[in-house]
């Protein structure tokens, strides 16, 4: 999965996952590539908190071929 945000962000991607500021820092405007684990099949969620700006979120699943 393909992560960025137009402002500075914690981010955290899983199962059922709520970020918080201890989640991964993302500054604005960096795409970065989470790997995503084979799960138990529940939904994945992408989740961001703002650092100090309001902003937008981006995810894009990526093949792993």
């Amino acid at each position: 999965m393909l992560i960025w945000c137009t402002s500075d962000a914690y981010v955290l991607v899983g199962e059922g996952v709520t970020a918080t500021t201890a989640a991964t820092p993302i500054p604005a405007f960096t795409p970065i590539p989470f790997m995503v684990p084979q799960g138990t099949g529940a939904p994945w969620r992408v989740s961001a908190i703002q650092i100090s700006a309001g902003g937008t979120l981006y995810a894009k699943p990526m093949n792993s071929r």
